[in-house]
């Protein structure tokens, strides 16, 4: 109850000392709304640490998590290293992370993820693990 309490304060009133408590808990769900409230506060920092998931996952929810994330805070002003990122995780084995990248692309919003995106629709998902 005491982790559930504490992410809905997190959600409603993010702070950094926040998200960094629920960061550093081994509750998967107190990790994701870390990561969401640093989108929000922070997206510098939630951008890093959704690299750093999507390179080490802990599970497929997190790796989902972080490929929302990404598309949400963007790259930095020429960069392309979330949009790499995002590519490479539209063709993950799993079907959640395979979403969550597709759902991203279409929140990051340039006109290249758009373009990506009406690529994806020669290919069913199914079929983007082999790609």
């Amino acid at each position: 109850v005491r982790a559930d309490v504490e992410r809905t304060f997190l959600r409603r009133e993010p702070t950094a000392a926040r998200a960094e408590a629920a960061w550093r808990s081994s509750d998967e769900a107190s990790r994701i709304a870390a990561l969401e409230a640093w989108a929000a506060i922070d997206p510098v920092r939630a951008r890093d640490e959704a690299f750093g998931l999507l390179v080490a996952p802990p599970s497929r929810t997190m790796r989902a998590a972080a490929a929302l994330v990404l598309g949400r805070t963007k790259d930095l002003p020429g960069e392309r290293r979330a949009l790499e990122a995002l590519l490479v995780a539209a063709r993950e084995p799993t079907v959640r992370v395979r979403l969550a990248a597709v759902r991203a692309l279409g929140e990051y919003g340039s006109a290249e993820a758009r373009s990506l995106l009406e690529a994806l629709l020669d290919h069913p998902l199914e079929e983007l693990a082999t790609a």
